[in-house]
Order: C-alpha cells, then structure tokens, then sequence
C-alpha cells in the first residue's frame, strides 16, 4: 500500500509540473492491438495421474489485447495519457488420465500515464509510465476427457479491483494525416478476485445447477477468516483470497489521430 501511494504521488507531481512547461500543446486519440507474454509465473495448476503427480506454474497476463486512449501533450516533451485496454486471456489447459482442465481470464486495464518524449523528425520516441487499475474474471471448467457429455462443471472467479504499475518504450511515426507508433509495453500486476461461482454443473446430459445449495455454488474471498464459520445453506461460503498473476511484456502497434491543432 505504501509503495502504492508512494508511485501515485511521483505520478500526479510529475503531471502537475507538466502544466506549467511552456511549448507546443496537442491532443489525439489513440487505437492499439498487440500481444504480450505472462511474467511471474507463480499460480500452481496440480495434475495427478497413476503415473505420476506433477506441478505446474502459470501467469493469466498473456493474450491479445486492446485498447484505446486520449493523450495530451503539455508541450514538444511532456504528456499524459488516460488509457483503457481489455485483455482477451490464453487459455490454460492441463488433462489427467480422465479430465480436462482449463482457465482463461479477461480483464479491463485502466491506466493514467505520464510521457516522455522527445522529437526526432518525424520519429518521436517516448517513455510512458504509471498507475495501472484492473478488474475481470477468470473462467473455469472441469470436463471428461472422452465424453464432455457425461460431466462438465464451470465456474467464474470475479470482483474486485486491484492495481498495479505500467510502462512502456516506444516510437510515434508521423505520416501525412495520422501517425503510426510501436512499443514494448509491461506491466507488473496481480489479481484478487473476491466472489466464486459455480456457472454450469453438468452430469449425464442433465443439468444440476439448481441441485447445489448457495454455499456450495457460490464463495465470497476474504483476507480473515474465523475457522468456527459455517454458513447457512442459504448463504455463500467464506474462504481465504488468492492472487493470481498478470504481469506481462509484450509489443503493442496502433495509430494516434490529432484533434484539432497545436497551440
């Protein structure tokens, strides 16, 4: 929390310095695509067989991604971004001698930033960085390996809000009437959903959902939790929160459009 607010507060002076430089202003908007890699690989996945009982170890934060923004440059050198982007996750996917195993997670990324740059021509290479706020879901499902039919159960992690620190290195190519930019962009964060659910709980081409009490479909996730707790079957289950990882490194193309002229 202290390193948290330590980061918001560099941002929001270094923005707040950006004001008062003198130069050329400019706003545009921004479209981008891209893909990036999971770093931090530390959430375990178990796969037990007759075999042989094994450990896995998984990052949510790779997938394709993509976002919008709106930048304002205070001048030739230094700008702010509001940025958001949605991460569309790799699905994670293990089997054992009888299931099949999988995750995938989403999750919408909103991130002021401050810039960096500088002028080159029509090359403009900058730096961005800052806070980065995220929330989405991780979706899971259990099925047989040969029949889907005879069981599949799913479920839904989801809630809460968690936050954590972005930067990027890139460069603007001017064009005529737009600009193109490239960058590597990171992203150090984690996510702690705080609600389960289960979603779809199939067995002989039945459904079973309704079957299942609320304690048994649905969980809320809590930092404390006092080991006499029994809920009622009317009401979810308590158990103690994890986090799982998102941070990721990858390579981001877009185009910025100007609005309106210098000033």
């Amino acid at each position: 929390m202290k390193s948290n607010f330590f980061l918001l507060s560099v941002f929001f002076l270094f923005a707040l310095t950006c004001t008062t430089a003198y130069g050329q202003r400019s706003s545009s908007v921004t479209f981008h695509a891209g893909y990036a890699g999971g770093l931090s690989a530390t959430h375990p996945v178990y796969i037990l067989t007759d075999d042989i009982d094994k450990v896995k170890f998984y990052s949510y934060g790779s997938g394709i991604s993509a976002g919008l923004s709106y930048v304002f440059m205070f001048n030739n050198n230094f700008g702010f971004e509001a940025g958001a982007s949605y991460l569309f996750g790799n699905s994670i996917e293990e089997t054992d001698e009888d299931n099949v195993y999988s995750e995938k997670a989403s999750m919408l990324r909103i991130a002021p930033c401050a810039i960096l740059k500088a002028q080159l021509g029509n090359v403009s290479p900058y730096a961005r960085v800052g806070p980065v706020m995220n929330t989405g879901s991780i979706k899971s499902s259990v099925k047989d390996k040969n029949d889907p039919d005879d069981y599949l159960v799913e479920s839904s992690f989801y809630g809460g809000v968690s936050f954590g620190v972005r930067s990027s290195l890139g460069a603007v190519f001017q064009l005529d009437a737009i600009a193109i930019f490239v960058e590597a962009d990171a992203l150090g964060l984690a996510y702690s959903p705080k609600r389960f659910k289960l979603t779809k709980v199939i067995f002989d081409g039945e459904d079973w959902l309704d079957e299942f009490d609320v304690n048994e479909k649905e969980a809320i996730f809590v930092s404390e939790l006092d080991p006499s707790f029994n809920p009622s079957p009317d009401e979810p289950d308590k158990v103690l929160r994890d986090n799982y990882p998102f941070s990721s490194i990858g390579l981001n193309v877009g185009i910025s459009l100007p609005l309106g002229g210098k000033k």
